[in-house]
Order: C-alpha cells, then sequence, then structure tokens
C-alpha cells in the first residue's frame, strides 16, 4: 500500500500549476522608443502563459503605449499597441491608464472600452484580450512552450507630453516541474518508507 501511495503522489506533483512572477515597478520614458524592459529568470519551463497583469498602471493619452511581453526564445508578444491608432502611427486614442490591467485571452476589448470616453475617461480596471497594431488578436494561447529561462516586460511611449508607468507587473506561467526532480523527491519517499519497515 505504501508503494502504492508514493507512486500516485509523484504523479500528481507532476501536473501544472500557476506559478507567479513579478517584475516590480517601472516608469515609462517619455516619446522614447527604445522604452524599458524588466527581466526575470524563472528557473523552471512553462507550458504557456496565463495572462499579464500591471498594477497601478497610469499614462495619459493610452495611444501613446504599447505594452509586450518577450518570452525566453527572443520573440515579443503584444499585449496592447497604441490603442486608436490604426497602422501604429497615428496619434492614437485619448483615454488614459488608471487601474489594474489583467491581458488574459478570455478578456474583453481595450479597444472598444477606449472608445467610451475622450481624454477625461480613465479605461476601467479589469480583463482585457491582448491586441496588436489595429486592434488584432495576439492570443497568449499562441505563445509555444518555453524552457527555462528569462522573461521580459516591454513598454514604451511614441509620442511626447504624456508619461506614467506602473506598480508591478506580474506575469502568470502554467508550469510543470522537471522530471528529474520528482523522481528525485519519489526515489527519496521510497527510501523513508523503506527505513520505517525496518
Amino acid at each position: 500500500m505504501k508503494r502504492i501511495l508514493i507512486v500516485a503522489f509523484v504523479v500528481a506533483s507532476t501536473a501544472a500549476f500557476a506559478l507567479d512572477v513579478d517584475f516590480g515597478p517601472a516608469t515609462i520614458p517619455d516619446n522614447n522608443v527604445a522604452g524599458v524592459t524588466l527581466s526575470q529568470v524563472v528557473g523552471v519551463g512553462a507550458t504557456s502563459v496565463a495572462s499579464v497583469t500591471f498594477f497601478g498602471l497610469t499614462h495619459t493619452w493610452v495611444g501613446d503605449v504599447t505594452l509586450t511581453l518577450i518570452s525566453p526564445d527572443g520573440i515579443s508578444h503584444n499585449l496592447v499597441a497604441r490603442i486608436g491608432a490604426p497602422t501604429g502611427v497615428e496619434v492614437g486614442d485619448s483615454s488614459n491608464y488608471n487601474g489594474d490591467y489583467r491581458f488574459i485571452d478570455t478578456g474583453g476589448s481595450i479597444w472598444t472600452e477606449a472608445t467610451l470616453g475622450d481624454s477625461t475617461y480613465n479605461l476601467r480596471s479589469g480583463d482585457y484580450a491582448p491586441t496588436t497594431i489595429g486592434g488584432a488578436a495576439a492570443a497568449l494561447s499562441g505563445i509555444p512552450a518555453q524552457a527555462a529561462g528569462t522573461w521580459k516586460i516591454f513598454a514604451n511611449d511614441q509620442a511626447a507630453a504624456d508619461t506614467g508607468g506602473w506598480q508591478n507587473a506580474r506575469l502568470t506561467l502554467n508550469v510543470v516541474p522537471e522530471p528529474v526532480s520528482m523522481i528525485a523527491l519519489g526515489a527519496g519517499l521510497v527510501a523513508m518508507a523503506r527505513r520505517r519497515r525496518k
């Protein structure tokens, strides 16, 4: 019976679980294409990206701002890109960020949200689907599985006179424990069970 329980524990422990990765605060440089990049090394591989959340994100004129996730393979994935600028070079929408915004595939349309007001309107906190230039969908589910490595959050502002930043950015990954670690754990549990029987 003890052996069966040990095997069941090891198998269950290899199931995917959510891992939150916090990047901390940042200020987005005004009218600077180079923007700001924050990095975090994640020591386990990820099967998929669940969401990216910006806490306390503030910035006047949302049409200036692009937010991007960069995976360990070096590929950039748009979260939102210059709302209201169809080709990315127009002035863009004059609404403001002022709240907590989670980018997740099941979220609503942030472009539609921005049409609800003018430069005095703050986009409501909540869940929004990732989009790229022109408002096209940019699903996080399209990001392939990633090996352990460095994840990055990039942001820039491409027009003058409006500023902002965030208090924390959080990446939520779906990860699976390394099989080697699980085998080692299982071997240790077997050894403990044997010692107890002596």
